[in-house]
């Protein structure tokens, strides 16, 4: 078949459009420079991370200040008898957390080997019959108790739900006129260990 001649050797208009078109899109098919990596400048800020703390480093805490209240009050006597009674909450309730608390604290002071540390069972017992007895615990009746058991020293804590943490409160009272000797605060954050004590119980 014999091919079209052009007419004074010049490409048809539309072909003129398509080699056109065609060279806009290659050109546009062009990729920018490679711009290198900025990594971002340190600003300081620090992300919060959920509290680690748990019930063993609150125990190393407090059973510190214990030990700091009974040795300056013990007048260099050695071999005290100490009953360390359940934590309670603002409604009188120990929970889990306050039973457990109160045993590793007398665990931690028994290891001292300075002070003897009165079964919390005897503790229990002596409550139970007080309780019996008054009709309602207070701190009068825990020092009954504590002086039946054969405590020279009592120690009796409490703590509080302030929302972001726990605060504990301890006093420390000598049975014999039921002085109070010596008191400390401690804050703990809501971690979950601590948390999982307290939902449990009573």
């Amino acid at each position: 078949m014999e091919k079209r001649k052009l007419k004074n050797g010049r490409r048809p208009a539309v072909w003129t459009a398509l080699a056109a078109g065609a060279l806009s899109v290659l050109a546009g098919c062009q990729t920018t420079p490679a711009v290198p990596y900025v990594p971002p400048k340190e600003t300081g800020v620090t992300f919060p991370t959920e509290p680690s703390e748990t019930l063993g480093s609150l125990v190393d805490r407090m059973g510190k200040q214990l030990e700091d209240i009974l040795d300056r009050t013990s007048g260099g006597e050695i071999g005290l008898y100490v009953a360390i009674v359940k934590y309670t909450d603002s409604g009188g309730v120990a929970h889990s957390f306050g039973r457990v608390l109160a045993l590793k604290l007398g665990e931690k002071l028994a290891k001292t080997g300075r002070y003897h540390v009165i079964d919390p069972g005897r503790i229990h017992q002596a409550l139970r019959q007080e309780a019996l007895n008054q009709g309602i615990v207070d701190t009068r009746s825990v020092v009954r108790a504590a002086r039946k058991a054969g405590a020279d020293r009592v120690v009796l804590g409490s703590y509080t739900d302030l929302g972001p943490q726990i605060e504990l409160n301890t006093r420390v009272i000598r049975i014999s006129d039921g002085f109070v000797l010596g008191q400390f605060s401690e804050a703990v954050d809501r971690g979950s260990a601590i948390m999982n004590l307290i939902h449990v119980g009573p």
